[in-house]
């Protein structure tokens, strides 16, 4: 399976479905992330090495800072050149150092987009958008192409059809501690 095509070797992949982002995964010997897991790297808030147990707003704190994202740079104003390096905002990285969970791409995940449940365990309201059940993958992150700032939210939602392809859609990989890089 071929994911680059005239991409320089340190950007993002992008342009890639979710069922070519899951066989990616599997082939490496990872997995793609549930939109739970990527939400909880994404906000989590460390001092001192341990979580504090805050959400943050954006992944580097609760106050948005559009020189820490790569974003458009007006409403509708941007291009696929746009995209930067992977790493190139390192001051948006979150507390664990993970960087381009806001900017960059938006990013597969494994979960279908549906009812997500709140941190006690509630369970939203199924009729609150159409969109929820089996249909469509959960897709988080902001991307360069966006402008406005909640776009960047560490709890911002999208979702697409498993077969989308996007300029600004890409992917990252996880894997359980402790088994390798």
């Amino acid at each position: 399976m071929k994911f680059r095509s005239g991409v320089a070797d340190d950007k993002p992949i992008v342009n890639v479905t979710w069922y070519d982002a899951y066989a990616f995964s599997r082939w490496a010997g990872k997995r793609l992330p549930s939109e739970s897991e990527w939400e909880s790297i994404a906000s989590a808030q460390i001092k001192n090495s341990k979580p504090t147990g805050a959400k943050l707003l954006f992944p580097w704190g609760d106050t948005f800072n559009r020189a820490v994202v790569a974003s458009a740079r007006n409403h509708d104003e941007w291009f696929p050149e746009d995209l930067t390096v992977t790493g190139s905002k390192p001051e948006g990285a979150n507390s664990l150092g993970v960087f381009d969970l806001a900017g960059s791409v938006e990013e597969w995940t494994d979960s279908y987009y549906d009812v997500y449940s709140n941190d006690d365990g509630v369970e939203g309201d199924r009729s609150a958008d159409t969109s929820f059940g089996n249909l469509y993958r959960a897709i988080r992150g902001g991307a360069f192409s966006d402008f406005r700032a909640v776009a960047f939210r560490t709890t911002r939602r999208n979702r697409a059809l498993p077969g989308t392809r996007r300029v600004n859609l890409g992917f990252r990989c996880v894997r359980e501690a402790g088994t390798g890089d």
